[in-house]
């Protein structure tokens, strides 16, 4: 089956949706995606991705799919595998480029992997790489998620700016 196929029918199921699992990174709930039913969410869900990560069958030569990707981005995210994570984030975006699926539900996934990106990044201390993914995640699609993430960085990005830069009033 090849990754079309498999995105395609994974677009079309109506068995799909999104969970979102929580990551505190410097005491900022951000919001990670991932794929219902997918292999490894429960484990995931369940706070037990290292389970998944350790099971995962797939050899580097293996063809990965979305799910696969998305799957291992939350995963080595709620690990703290912080070299892997945005690796697996970026896969699961290119995954859904060798597409040409202009669906609602497309848009929503591939908003939802620049999201997870932008979690992976910021984690990584990538700020401008995790504000430009954020951004663009809102751009594509307007949903929960990435509306609280963005939100939630840019409360972030206020308050580092407030602390580097204190206001003081004189009399």
């Amino acid at each position: 089956m090849n990754i079309k196929k498999t995105v395609i029918s994974t677009l079309i199921t109506s068995a799909l949706g999104f969970s979102s699992i929580s990551v505190i990174a410097n005491e900022i709930p951000f919001k990670i995606a991932v794929i219902k039913h997918a292999s490894g969410s429960e484990d995931i869900a369940l706070g037990k991705a290292s389970k998944f990560i350790d099971g995962f069958t797939n050899d580097i030569g293996d063809e990965v799919f979305f799910e696969d990707n998305m799957s291992l981005c939350a995963a080595y995210i709620k690990t703290s595998t912080l070299h892997k994570s945005e690796a697996a984030c970026t896969a699961a975006i290119n995954s859904l480029k060798t597409i040409n699926a202009s669906s609602t539900k497309a848009q929503y996934l591939k908003a939802l992997s620049y999201s997870n990106r932008g979690v992976s990044r910021y984690l990584n201390e990538d700020i401008a790489g995790s504000m430009d993914d954020f951004t663009t995640a809102i751009l594509i699609d307007v949903n929960t998620i990435t509306k609280s993430n963005l939100i939630l960085m840019k409360q972030r990005l206020m308050k580092e700016e407030v602390e580097e830069h204190p206001v003081t009033l004189s009399e």
